[in-house]
């Protein structure tokens, strides 16, 4: 049986009323407003139980339980909305159950958010939470989901400067920090996180430019492992990023290009009773992009360039700027990639468009050499007056290396939209 029916409770209704109300899983909601000054406030908040019962002949399998949940909203502002305005999100969450496998949480926590000069040249923003004892399940191959308890916080403060005709600055800082435990087990974990970024964007003339900085610090401590063990994997990381788009003076054609270059420092360390082992991993990554869309009369063309100058370590920035562990096994042979591709559609017959593209990619790792080439042909019919709606897409793909022909592919694909008498829709794929 399951009961979570809801309703607003009337003044007249006494302590009394509102004890059996909970003990039959019904809910109660509850609103208020303070003025103090400047200082306007609204609160408002919800109760409610919930019991579940299940039984059966499977096993003699019997389970109940019984959750009790409480969430509240205090939202206001001082002065002006535009001048300081805050929210606080409070919940509190009781689940007990009774079955061959007993369990017992209490969730909860709160979401807190603050706004400083909403809608003026210097915005700011503080946002902070925090949760306690949420249950998670850790999942292994073949084992029924695993229960886990959480606890984590976080604080996330940013500002911004947005002067009409000046570029802007947006400066941010977050700081995160979690726990993590199996019931039943002595294993942990701990992690944190903490960044700190700086970005800019300025409109010159008709090119949009866009810069910034990321500096990241993370740590993870994995407790009670195996014969004791524990391992502890400290990383950081180091991000500058530089991006422009604007026109190129024929017609209406496009380009853009960005510059990314990303440092990474990582070590891991493992110890268990007896011996322990530290590695430590490093390296830099450069990646440049380029675009350019050229609008010829008939068949547009766009053409992308994408080059990287270490792959190996692309991969363990990635792993680093999550707080995985590394892997040491790619640690620093020379690899680098390049690819150019280029795009082009064009319309054969009224509603048929024909699209096709070539790709070529090189990279070299360790002092070899490889290579794919990939070309590609596309049709596109759409239905206007017949089945006016439908849209056919059907192409074909093909890949090549110096070895030879690497494979052959379709993707087909079928859409359906259309608006009846400007009230039903239609829609399927």
């Amino acid at each position: 049986m399951l009961w979570g029916h809801k309703f607003r409770m009337q003044p007249a209704v006494g302590p009394a009323a509102l004890a059996l109300l909970w003990a039959l899983g019904l809910g109660y909601d509850a609103q208020a407003q303070k003025s103090i000054g400047d200082l306007h406030a609204t609160a408002n908040g919800e109760i409610e139980s919930i019991y579940t019962d299940s039984f059966g002949n499977l096993d003699g399998i019997a389970a109940h339980s019984l959750g009790f949940a409480g969430k509240g909203t205090i939202s206001g502002d001082y002065y002006n909305p535009d001048f300081l305005s805050f929210s606080l999100l409070p919940y509190y969450g009781r689940s007990q159950d009774n079955a061959e496998s007993e369990s017992l949480t209490n969730a909860s926590g709160y979401t807190g958010i603050l706004n400083i000069f909403k809608g003026s040249h210097f915005p700011g923003l503080v946002n902070f939470q925090q949760n306690w004892n949420n249950a998670g399940t850790f999942s292994v191959p073949g084992v029924a989901g695993l229960t886990t308890v959480n606890n984590n916080r976080g604080l996330n403060i940013g500002w911004s400067e947005l002067l009409p005709g000046l570029p802007t600055l947006s400066v941010g800082f977050l700081d995160t920090a979690g726990s993590s435990s199996l019931l039943g087990s002595t294993e942990s974990t701990d992690s944190s996180n903490r960044n700190f970024s700086i970005g800019s964007t300025y409109n010159f003339h008709s090119y949009y430019l866009n810069g910034g900085f990321l500096h990241v610090i993370n740590n993870v401590e994995i407790n009670g492992l195996e014969n004791g063990e524990a391992e502890t994997a400290n990383g950081s990381s180091n991000q500058y990023h530089f991006l422009m788009q604007g026109p190129i003076p024929y017609r209406h054609s496009s380009m853009s290009m960005s510059f990314t270059r990303t440092s990474y420092n990582q070590s891991d360390l493992q110890s268990s009773t007896g011996y322990s082992t530290n590695d430590i991993d490093n390296g830099t990554t450069d990646t440049i992009n380029a675009n350019a869309t050229l609008a010829f009369p008939r068949a547009p063309v766009t053409v992308t360039t994408m080059y990287t100058d270490n792959l190996l370590g692309s991969v363990e920035q990635q792993l680093t700027s999550t707080g995985s562990v590394p892997l040491f096994a790619l640690n620093s042979p020379e690899s680098h990639s390049i690819s150019v591709e280029g795009s082009t559609y064009v319309s054969v017959a009224p509603r048929l468009m024909v699209g096709g593209f070539v790709e070529r990619t090189e990279q070299l790792f360790n002092g070899q050499s490889f290579g794919v080439t990939e070309a590609g042909l596309t049709l596109n019919y759409s239905f206007f007056r017949l089945l006016k709606g439908l849209t056919l897409y059907g192409g074909l793909t093909d890949s090549a290396t110096q070895e030879g022909n690497s494979w052959l592919g379709f993707i087909g694909d079928v859409n359906y939209n259309h608006i009846f008498r400007n009230r039903w829709q239609v829609n399927g794929f």
